[in-house]
């Protein structure tokens, strides 16, 4: 679960038949908003509203692009410090390096832009992630983990929000065969996240009720003590909404060990380090191994209980209508 390997642009592939009906459902629900889309040779989308105004998306990909500075401080006036990256950690994660351990290669964060008469009014962090066994190793699916997307309140309910989702999902598709797409949300984001097509995640139980999953996002990756491999002061398990899209299967469910292979990969990806991170230290960094295992532990714990060995993807209107009694994340204020 140690190992953070740097990604790189394959030939396009053939996208499955679910992924091509996701992007053009995606498209269909913004059609109302979004009058025209170009897709541009160097992979810009050049979009036009209903309104009349234009937006440009684009990835970045140079860690020096000044935009990028913009991109941060749309960003950190969204998110409070202590869960926002510092602007140097945003470089080092754009060129595929790991945090404190600059000589590893990491899983290059994605960053796309939205930018308006020359000026960033919405910004995206994702990456395309492996999902991992107990063990460690591939399953040989790969996710699009949606860490943050953000826009300017003027930008809001003009479509170039769902466009950049739309974007950043088609761009990843480019090169991997994508089978989901997830997110970590928080409670008040539920409505902009079913028009992406997402959903939050529900087991049910032996007496028919309907339990969320109770994820938590576990201790980031430099937020641990280099030197006793501990959570660094103020650090702990934040409760979030972990949701997603399934894009290889009509149905919107899963196994809950297919779940936990997404989220060994979302940890793999948000949490664990490598050893260079702890200067070499092994204690620490067997330290913050085993903590992360007892976070790993708690939720296969919860997860045992669903009497069908599945999880259910619901939107809010399926919740409500399916009958049953719904228990959302407790230790979430909605």
């Amino acid at each position: 679960m140690n190992e953070r390997e740097s990604g790189s642009f394959q030939p396009e592939v053939e996208r499955p038949t679910r992924l091509r009906e996701y992007l053009a459902e995606l498209e269909k629900r913004n059609d109302k908003r979004v009058a025209s889309r170009e897709e541009q040779p160097d992979g810009r989308l050049i979009i036009e509203t209903r309104e009349g105004e234009k937006y440009t998306i684009e990835r970045l990909t140079d860690p020096e692009d000044p935009r990028l500075r913009e991109a941060h401080a749309l960003m950190s006036s969204e998110f409070s410090e202590d869960v926002m990256d510092d602007l140097e950690t945003l470089q080092s994660a754009l060129a595929g390096k790991v945090i404190g351990s600059e000589e590893d290669l990491d899983t290059p964060l994605q960053i796309h832009i939205i930018e308006r008469e020359g000026r960033v009014v919405g910004t995206s962090q994702s990456a395309t992630l492996k999902c991992l066994d107990s063990d460690g190793s591939e399953t040989g699916k790969k996710m699009v983990m949606v860490t943050s997307l953000v826009t300017e309140k003027s930008t809001r309910q003009t479509g170039a929000g769902t466009e950049l989702w739309r974007k950043l999902v088609l761009d990843a598709s480019r090169s991997e065969e994508i089978s989901a797409v997830v997110d970590e949300a928080a409670g008040k984001a539920e409505t902009f996240y079913e028009t992406v097509g997402m959903r939050r995640l529900f087991i049910e139980l032996e007496d028919g009720t309907m339990a969320e999953i109770p994820y938590y996002q576990s201790v980031l990756a430099d937020s641990w003590n280099k030197k006793t491999g501990e959570p660094l002061a103020g650090n702990k398990p934040e409760p979030l909404h972990f949701s997603a899209a399934l894009l290889d299967r009509e149905t919107q469910e899963m196994t809950t060990q297919e779940l936990m292979s997404q989220i060994r990969g979302v940890m793999n990806y948000d949490s664990y380090q490598v050893l260079g991170y702890f200067k070499g230290n092994r204690k620490a960094f067997d330290r913050h191994e085993e903590i992360l295992g007892q976070d790993l532990a708690r939720l296969e714990q919860f997860l045992a209980q669903a009497k069908d060995g599945k999880v259910h993807l619901l939107t809010k209107k399926e919740r409500k209508e399916s009958g049953k009694t719904v228990v959302d994340h407790k230790s979430l204020d909605d």
